[in-house]
């Protein structure tokens, strides 16, 4: 029968305490591998002070690189299921010895480094802590992994991860665009386009809440971006999710129903968007959604209300771009355009009517 985790941390403290370098490897590679930290166990582990020592850990250079990422692993575990966990290792300086380790050329230990950031920056005093990254360079130090080839995609993942809840606060959304993070998101982005996590697509929907950057993502092509995306993964993440999901109740991932369909409203100005879209399947997807809210009692006399109504509008304005350009006229009769609009001619909402 496996030792419980606690014992394993009083174990590892007497090790420590005795000087046994090579037992206190041996047990930390021990607690890496064990997958049971439920939220009791993790608490039992902060509650000793073993997530302490591995903290402390991290700071002596004796140790070998197993045995770093042994700790990380452990500590990134513990974040996760163990809230006061963030606090107690934010006031150990946790985030000073991660924006050291973020310096590493391997990309295991950086990982396991980014995978323990993530949830330290959800501490209580989370905006202190974001200025602490800020100020130590960790936030810097997250570009250089921000690199598109296969082999660093996982690592790039959990930087995404990260940027995304930095991202979240309007306070450092600037700064993240004067670092040069933007074109990595959107080159990412293209590099994966079926994100159906939203790694590099999630900070960069937080960037775009700001009214400041709108230049700055378009002039970097975003739009460019979305529309691959769009066009690219018919039966994906996105378009599944406004087949299946596209009753305004809910959440897309990130977005909210009304949000894709705005983003698709926007890109079929574009002739050549527009054509791409309609040729990708979204056109499809869009007059089946909009078929579905006639069905609802969308259309005679009604078009919905709150969120759901103003979903409708955007979609129907889609449609109005997308008339706008002769070579996608066939496409909207194959799709059955005209027949579900005639549905929405008596709405009462005038905003759909028109």
């Amino acid at each position: 029968m496996a030792m419980a985790l606690a014992a394993l941390g009083t174990r590892l403290a007497e090790q420590v305490a005795a000087g046994d370098s090579k037992a206190v490897e041996a047990t930390v590679k021990e607690l890496a591998a064990r997958d049971d930290y439920k939220n009791d166990e993790s608490t039992k582990l902060r509650l000793s002070g073993t997530v302490v020592l591995l903290a402390r850990l991290l700071d002596a250079s004796t140790w070998s690189s197993e045995c770093v990422q042994g700790a990380l692993a452990v500590i990134g575990q513990c974040l996760q299921v163990d809230p006061p966990c963030r606090d107690l290792l934010a006031k150990e300086g946790l985030m000073k010895r991660l924006a050291r380790l973020l310096d590493t050329k391997e990309r295991q230990t950086a990982l396991l480094a980014l995978r323990a950031l993530a949830p330290l920056v959800k501490a209580k005093n989370e905006q202190e802590l974001l200025s602490e990254a800020f100020k130590l360079g960790a936030v810097g130090k997250l570009l250089r992994w921000l690199d598109p080839r296969p082999e660093f995609e996982e690592v790039a993942r959990a930087v995404g991860r990260v940027l995304l809840i930095i991202s979240n606060s309007a306070a450092y959304r600037e700064s993240l665009r004067d670092m040069g993070f933007i074109p990595s998101l959107i080159t990412l982005g293209h590099a994966y386009p079926t994100d159906h996590k939203c790694s590099f697509l999630g900070p960069l929907y937080n960037l775009a809440r700001s009214e400041s950057l709108h230049t700055s993502l378009k002039d970097l092509d975003l739009l460019d971006l979305c529309a691959a995306v769009l066009t690219g993964q018919p039966e994906g993440a996105v378009a599944e999710e406004v087949k299946v999901r596209g009753d305004g109740s809910g959440k897309l991932g990130l977005w909210d129903v009304e949000e894709v369909l705005h983003g698709v409203q926007s890109l079929a100005r574009s002739g050549q968007q527009a054509l791409a879209m309609a040729q990708g399947g979204v056109l499809d997807l869009l007059v089946e959604w909009l078929a579905a809210r006639t069905d609802a009692g969308g259309g005679e006399g009604g078009g919905g209300g709150g969120s759901e109504g103003d979903a409708v509008v955007r979609a129907t304005r889609a449609l109005l771009n997308f008339s706008m350009h002769t070579a996608v006229h066939p496409l909207l009769h194959k799709a059955g355009a005209v027949e579900v609009l005639a549905g929405f001619e008596a709405a009462a909402d005038l905003r759909v009517a028109d």
